[in-house]
Formats: structure tokens, C-alpha cells, sequence
């Protein structure tokens, strides 16, 4: 691990600080598929229709992608020499074709057109907008499963630098490869945008999986104090986590369904999605700090990284009130989103009950961090449980009153994240306890 020493002559913080600050970065680009895929979109015929084609391929391929997201966790901790890498490797690629063969199984058969027709309940040109771009993901799961194998080992040596550098590559190649589909292929937009996100997965894996060669040479043949986990093993860690990010994706789905059975649905859906999408970039860094945590559980004391990842959030949390505060989340709204002053100011609502979510988040991810250094995967699980059925309550409740939707999905939100906080906060007591 020559190439990459985490802590040699430096503070914790500056230890932390090298690691954590091109996963953030990488978080940070990957909030930008969506607005460079809708920005190429509303320039072409029907955007409309295939603006709306782009969120149902994104949510159909993240819902079939669940299973590889965790792969990063998982490597980040395992990959402690060749033999654990070699075994995480046959996992990976396990889980990852796996993934892709359901994808393929979907959108090659029947079974999509009674997906997306008859339980989705889309509309026919909408159906069909969606199954060419699908066809052309098919290799979307496996591209994403090895690249976040490879990423979680490279977190797990320090190369975390080329991982922010991977996914700048990704977001330039979907920009050029969007734009020039747009202009010369003729292709309707759904299919332009869906060729370019499979190109610019398949791109960053590539780079990745060069870049992974030089950063994961130095690893150990074996580590004694750490055996070589079995598949099994590694199944028992790892799918907890999976049914965990599924419950997770289906959380954008169930407010949907809830804010469309209260008062003015669609004001306050697309009020909905403007402060969704405000929030997102506030919240996006703080997704980076599971594996920061992971990799330093047993290096640096417990009462750093919690300081760390709390000042994270709480660093996030205060640019989100500066932003209310000086109104420029109405500038951003009205300038840049181009939205209505109504739908801005409904908009600011959900904003303002949010406002401690990126602090809330950081918390719990650090919790989320420790117990998965710890193995205790299943408490996740758990916790996600906990948040999801608070999530459900809440709408239902907000459904039956009839009570106005933006706030009602704001603070189902709200209290669904310090479910699961509570849910890893006990749980992380428990295994300090019992360890």
C-alpha cells in the first residue's frame, strides 16, 4: 500500500480530509446526470414525453441496479489482500451479470410491457418511449457492479483521487456523447440519453478498472488477522444491504403516490421535485462518509470520525439556511430552474422543514459506517424498515386528512430519517456493548 499511505506524518483530520474529499467530489458530479440529461432533453422534439421517459428509465434501471450499489461497502471491507480480493471479485461479477440477465429478462419479454403497462400503469407512447433506451442498459447493472467493486478496494488502499476523477470522466462523456447523439443521430431523446448513460458507465469502469491495476498492486497476498471471506459469508453481509437500498429507491415512488392523493397533486409534485432536487446537492456529500468511516473504524478513534461527519453535515446543513436566508434558493429556482414565483415559494416550505437533513444524514452515516465495519449489516436493514414504515404512516396520515402535500411529504421525510437514525443509534450501543 506504499502508493497510497493514509496516515503517515499527518493528523487524523488531514488523513480523513485526503480520502473523503474526492468520494464528495465524485457524489457531487453524479447529481449532475440529471440536469445535463434534462438539459439535452428539453432541447429536442417531444421533451416533454421524453424528459418523462428519462425518470421512468432511471428509476426501472436503479430498482434493477440495487443489488450492485452495495458493492462498494462490501469491498471497502473486505478487500484487505489478494486472496479477499480475488474472492470479492467472483462476488462481484456474481451479482453484477446477475443483475444485467434480470435486466435483460425485463426488457426482452413480456414481462415488460405488463411492468411498465399494467402495474406501473404508464401510458402506451410513454411504455414505448422507455423500451429502446432500456434495451440499450442492459449492460448498465454490470458496468456499475464492477466499477464500485474496484472503487470500494481503492478506498480500501486510499486511491480514493482517481474515484472523483472517474466520475468527472463519466459526466463528460455523457455531456459530449448527449449532445452529439442530438445533433446528428436523429434518435428520439430518450434514446440518446439512454445510449449515453450506458457509454459513460462503461467508460469509468474501463478507466477504473485500469487505474485499479497500479492502486491495488501493493496489496498483501493475505492478511492474517483477516481470513479470506466465503461467498456465503459475503452473502450474508451484503444482501442485508441490498434489501436495504431497495427500500430505499422505492421511497421517491411512495411520496409520488401519496402527494397525488392529496390536495393540488400536481403543483405540488412539480414543487416537489424542484426541493427534492435543491436538497439532493446539499445531501450528496454526505453519502460519501459510509466508507470513509469503514476504512478508519480501527485507525482513528470513534470520537474523530464522528466529529468529522457531523461537521459535514452540519457544514451542509448551514449553507442550506444561508442559501433561505439570502434567498438564493429563489434566485436558483427562478433563473436557473426557470419555475413559477407560486411553485418557488412552495418549494421554499419543504425547503425549510428539511433544513436539518443533511446534518441528520451525516449522523446516521457515520453510525451506518460503524456497524458495517462491525458487520452488523442486518441493523441496517432494520433501521431502513423502521424509516420506511414511519414514512408510510405519515402519508397515510397526511392522505386521510387531506392535509397540503408539501408539507406533509417534507416532514414524512423528515421523520422517516430519524427513524432510522434511532434505529442505527441503538443498534450501534448494542454492538459497543456485546463487541
Amino acid at each position: 500500500m506504499g502508493r497510497y499511505p493514509l496516515l503517515v506524518s499527518e493528523s487524523p483530520v488531514r488523513a480523513i480530509n485526503r480520502l473523503y474529499a474526492p468520494l464528495a467530489l465524485s457524489w457531487l458530479f453524479m447529481a449532475m446526470e440529471s440536469p445535463i440529461s434534462v438539459a439535452i432533453l428539453s432541447r429536442m422534439p417531444d421533451a416533454t414525453l421524453h424528459t418523462a421517459a428519462f425518470f421512468v428509465i432511471m428509476a426501472v434501471s436503479l430498482f434493477i441496479e440495487s443489488p450492485v450499489i452495495d458493492l462498494l461497502a462490501t469491498s471497502t471491507t473486505f478487500a484487505r489482500d489478494r486472496q479477499g480480493l480475488r474472492q470479492l471479485k467472483r462476488f462481484a461479477l456474481l451479482v453484477s451479470l446477475g443483475a444485467s440477465g434480470v435486466h435483460a429478462l425485463v426488457v426482452l419479454t413480456p414481462i415488460y410491457g405488463w411492468l411498465l403497462g399494467s402495474i406501473l400503469g404508464l401510458r402506451p407512447e410513454l411504455v414505448e418511449a422507455c423500451h429502446v433506451p432500456l434495451i440499450l442498459m442492459i449492460p448498465w447493472s454490470a458496468a456499475i457492479g464492477w466499477r464500485r467493486f474496484l472503487q470500494g478496494a481503492m478506498i480500501r488502499v486510499g486511491a480514493t483521487r482517481p474515484i472523483g476523477l472517474g466520475t468527472a470522466l463519466r459526466m463528460i462523456t455523457i455531456a459530449a456523447a448527449s449532445y452529439g447523439l442530438y445533433r446528428t443521430s436523429g434518435w428520439p431523446g430518450s434514446t440518446v440519453i439512454g445510449a449515453a448513460l450506458v457509454l459513460s458507465v462503461c467508460v469509468e469502469a474501463t478507466y477504473i478498472s485500469l487505474i485499479a491495476r497500479r492502486a491495488l498492486a501493493d496489496l498483501p497476498e493475505n492478511d492474517p488477522d483477516h481470513p479470506r471471506p466465503s461467498l456465503a459469508q459475503l452473502s450474508r453481509f451484503h444482501f442485508p444491504l441490498t434489501g436495504g437500498t431497495m427500500l430505499l429507491l422505492m421511497t421517491g415512488p411512495i411520496i409520488n403516490a401519496a402527494i397525488a392523493r392529496m390536495p393540488e397533486p400536481l403543483t405540488t409534485a412539480a414543487a416537489w421535485q424542484v426541493q427534492s432536487s435543491l436538497l439532493w446537492l446539499t445531501r450528496t456529500v454526505t453519502y460519501a462518509l459510509p466508507e470513509v468511516v469503514i476504512r478508519f473504524s480501527d485507525q482513528i478513534s470513534a470520537r474523530i470520525l464522528r466529529g468529522y461527519c457531523w461537521a459535514i453535515g452540519g457544514i451542509a446543513s448551514f449553507v442550506l439556511v444561508l442559501a433561505l436566508v439570502t434567498g438564493f434558493d429563489q434566485w436558483v429556482m427562478r433563473e436557473v430552474l426557470r419555475v413559477s414565483p407560486e411553485l418557488a415559494l412552495l418549494a421554499r416550505v419543504g425547503l425549510v422543514i428539511g433544513v436539518m437533513l443533511p446534518l441528520a444524514g451525516a449522523a446516521g452515516n457515520y453510525l451506518r459506517g460503524m456497524l458495517t465495519a462491525q458487520r452488523a449489516t442486518m441493523a441496517r436493514l432494520y433501521a431502513v424498515v423502521a424509516g420506511a414504515g414511519t414514512l408510510s404512516v405519515a402519508l397515510v396520515l397526511g392522505v386521510w386528512q387531506q392535509w397540503p402535500g408539501i408539507i406533509v411529504a417534507s416532514w414524512a421525510l423528515v421523520a422517516s430519517v430519524l427513524a432510522e437514525w434511532a434505529v442505527v443509534a441503538w443498534a450501534w450501543v448494542r454492538v459497543q456493548k456485546f463487541s
